[in-house]
């Protein structure tokens, strides 16, 4: 800051403590005291109710009266003024302790325990304001987060709201304060609210934010993500402090979000199933026609020339080994063995194919009792396989895989590893679609409909893993 706008500031603020009113009564005070204190030695007579006081104690009231001033400015002013005052009234009790008095001794300790007193006065009111302002802050952050935000004790009982609380419930902070939380949330809410409460007041770790449902005035229900935290008052629980977010409408756009994917998955293995059907039903039985007509044509055909019988069996063959491959492509679309003997023997059957395929020793390890889900659990994990095994039958250059699916009470897991090259795996499997990895993203949102998880752990030189969990 240059000099001139120093001076510029400095005038500023000058003209604003000079405007304030409480200068000039500090200022009024200042002047009283001075005047009482150095009366007699001006020749004045002034007469107070608690001169006689002052008659016994060598003028040390009025030394103490000092600390008017002095504690009017650190609370109107803040501290540092306190202190500018306490160091001004020094100067004005110094001449009569040090020149006038009789006994300047006692005098001098009497200047210096009012100056003690006007110090550590200013310091606790510089303390107490910082408090004040704290606390100011946070009420006002309190009001005005944009966050519904309550307390209640440790009954339940509630005992402040914000605005956004307000709002969010349709209550206003009458109707509020005085409540019990649990008369706001659905039964198993509350449980899982106490649960979390019960955690907090055992110091135990509690996984946070959680999920709630509000009820609303209107009767209306509201999903919120909350995170409570207790407030201590001399290290000792007092109370329950919570933040909630209201997610009622994202829960609503995931669920939508959901039941799309859902239908477009289904949508998408009904359009295999159709297709798969034409390749078999159609255009498998027109190639198997066409082999039995060149055949036909070779036996009512003997004495064509051996070149000629040869190009008509070269081009046999090449039917016969399109319509094999078209039989293979009718398998991937829809297995027919995924419906006739289950989930575990399509599986054996596309791990096969991955050994058959690319070269790479395979195997299928079954855990745990082996049954049977519905049909679109089954298509789904079998797909999340089958898109894993060719994934590493593409890009892996892997020379082992393995695929080991455990049955468990309430839980199915799958893990598909190799010993490939690997690669760098994101954060969030999402982001791999912008890198036109599109076939993680798809085994994620079929995991999704199963209600389970996707895990891929892979590095660069170290293979990948695949690990789905679905609790069915």
């Amino acid at each position: 800051m240059t000099c001139t706008g120093w001076t510029t500031r400095l005038s500023k603020s000058v003209k604003a403590f000079i405007r304030n009113p409480h200068f000039w009564i500090i200022l009024a005070m200042l002047v009283l005291c001075t005047i009482h204190h150095y009366a007699g030695a001006l020749g004045l007579s002034i007469s107070l109710p608690f001169d006689w006081l002052s008659s016994q104690t060598r003028h040390a009231v009025d030394r103490v009266l000092f600390l008017g001033p002095v504690i009017y400015a650190g609370y109107a002013f803040g501290g540092v003024a306190g202190l500018a005052m306490t160091f001004t009234v020094l100067l004005l009790m110094l001449p009569r302790a040090l020149f006038i008095s009789s006994t300047p001794v006692d005098a001098l300790f009497e200047v210096v325990a009012v100056v003690l007193v006007g110090v550590l006065a200013n310091l606790w009111l510089r303390a107490r304001t910082k408090q004040m302002e704290v606390t100011a802050r946070y009420s006002e952050l309190f009001r005005s987060a944009p966050d519904a935000m309550w307390v209640h004790d440790l009954e339940g009982n509630i005992m402040s709201v914000n605005e956004a609380a307000e709002m969010l419930t349709g209550l206003n902070t009458e109707n509020l304060c005085g409540m019990n939380a649990k008369e706001l949330v659905s039964r198993e809410s509350f449980e899982v609210a106490k649960n979390v409460q019960q955690r907090l007041l055992r110091g135990q770790v509690v996984s946070q934010p959680y999920e709630q449902h509000l009820i609303r005035r209107d009767g209306a229900e509201a999903i919120l993500r909350v995170t409570s935290n207790l407030i201590y008052n001399n290290r000792r629980p007092q109370a329950f402090q919570n933040i909630a977010r209201d997610i009622t409408d994202e829960e609503m756009r995931q669920e939508n979000l959901q039941f799309y994917v859902e239908h477009i998955t289904k949508a998408y293995e009904e359009e295999r199933l159709r297709i798969a059907g034409e390749l078999h039903d159609s255009t498998a039985q027109s190639l198997i026609t066409v082999l039995q007509q060149l055949e036909n044509f070779l036996y009512d055909q003997p004495n064509l020339p051996v070149h000629k019988v040869r190009e008509i069996w070269l081009i046999r063959e090449h039917v016969k080994d399109t319509l094999q491959e078209l039989r293979r492509l009718s398998r991937d679309l829809r297995p027919s063995i995924l419906n006739d003997v289950g989930l575990v023997a399509a599986l054996r059957w596309t791990v096969r194919e991955l050994e058959t395929g690319y070269g790479i020793e395979s195997s299928l390890q079954v855990c745990g009792a082996e049954r049977r889900f519905s049909k679109e659990a089954e298509l789904n994990l079998f797909r999340i396989v089958q898109e894993a095994l060719r994934n590493i039958g593409k890009h892996s250059n892997a020379s082992k895989a393995e695929v080991v699916i455990k049955f468990e009470d309430g839980k199915t897991t799958v893990s598909i590893r190799d010993n490939g090259v690997g690669f760098e795996s994101p954060k969030e499997i999402t982001a791999l679609s912008r890198s036109g990895k599109l076939g993680l993203v798809g085994m994620q949102e079929r995991v999704r409909l199963l209600g389970g998880g996707l895990e891929v752990k892979s590095e660069p030189g170290k293979g990948t893993s695949v690990i789905v969990e679905a609790p069915i």
